[in-house]
């Protein structure tokens, strides 16, 4: 999974994930792909471990290894989805989420930001979902 960095925030103790960072990471996985099934029965157990110190949304998962069984054949790999208010639109503030899986496990949910930090999640609806990842 990912290491903590300089910025990361700790939690005392692993917490739910919220309504929206739940929306946003079944968004994600919702594809039509039977490689995803296994992430989303990790999602159903996520909790979340630590955010980023920067200010920003991003949250790094904690899952039970010894239950979370990891995606295959694929082990690392990202999803992306991108606001729609800034999906052609000039002058839109761009902003994103992506989804980091490694080792097959899901790691970190980031938010990605160019003009200003967001500091909390956004809803499933102001994403769009660009690509399959397989």
């Amino acid at each position: 999974m990912g290491e903590p960095t300089d910025r990361t925030v700790r939690f005392e103790s692993p917490r739910p994930m919220t309504e929206r960072e739940t929306e946003i990471l079944a968004l994600l996985l919702a594809g039509d792909d039977s490689r995803l099934e296994p992430l989303r029965a990790q999602a159903a157990a996520a909790m979340v471990r630590s955010g980023c110190g920067c200010g920003c949304a991003t949250i790094d998962f904690d899952l039970d290894a010894r239950g979370a069984l990891p995606a295959s054949p694929v082990a690392r790999f990202q999803l992306h989805a991108s606001s729609r208010e800034s999906l052609g639109a000039a002058g839109a503030d761009p902003w994103g989420a992506i989804l980091f899986v490694d080792e097959g496990r899901l790691a970190s949910l980031e938010l990605v930001w160019y003009e200003r930090p967001i500091d909390t999640f956004p809803t499933a609806a102001d994403l769009e979902v660009l690509a399959d990842p397989f």
